[in-house]
């Protein structure tokens, strides 16, 4: 599978707004913020819309209402993970957490800190980018890397 980094797309926070606005439909859920690499304006992004589901307990979090609005449950994943489009082109996931809790707080530090800093924003896809063709066709290692990098970034 490719892994495709993309270059800022302004449409993004809309198909965010679109996509949030059904999301806080579902009984229980409290939040939904826009995270991810297509959250910072002008930072290139894997083009996967991430939508942070806040919850009291993601692992009560019943399926049925994101299935209904076309969402599948990624099995095995670290988080309570749900997406829609197709395996090889994920266009929204959701991240089911603890609203508030330490992953919440986490995705939207680092939103935040990229939002403030356009120069640490663009060092930041400049390394995704490398991290994508060190990586092609493994997005394991890739995010694990990557991983690895936000990690020192938010230290």
């Amino acid at each position: 599978m490719s892994l495709v980094i993309a270059n800022y797309d302004p449409e993004w926070p809309l198909h965010f707004e679109r996509e949030a606005s059904a999301v806080r439909s579902v009984e229980g859920v409290h939040a939904v913020e826009h995270v991810g690499s297509t959250a910072v304006p002008g930072l290139a992004a894997r083009p996967t819309i991430d939508l942070l589901v806040g919850v009291d307990d993601p692992a009560a979090a019943p399926p049925a209402p994101f299935e209904a609005l076309g969402y599948h449950e990624e099995a095995g994943a670290p988080l309570r993970t749900f997406w829609r489009g197709t395996r090889a082109f994920k266009i929204y996931e959701l991240l089911v957490v603890e609203a508030g809790g330490a992953v919440w707080r986490r995705r939207l530090d680092l939103r935040d800190r990229l939002r403030a800093d356009p120069a640490l924003a663009e060092h930041y896809a400049h390394r995704k980018r490398e991290l994508a063709l060190a990586h092609e066709g493994n997005p394991a290692a890739y995010a694990e890397a990557k991983a690895g990098f936000v990690d020192a970034l938010l230290s």
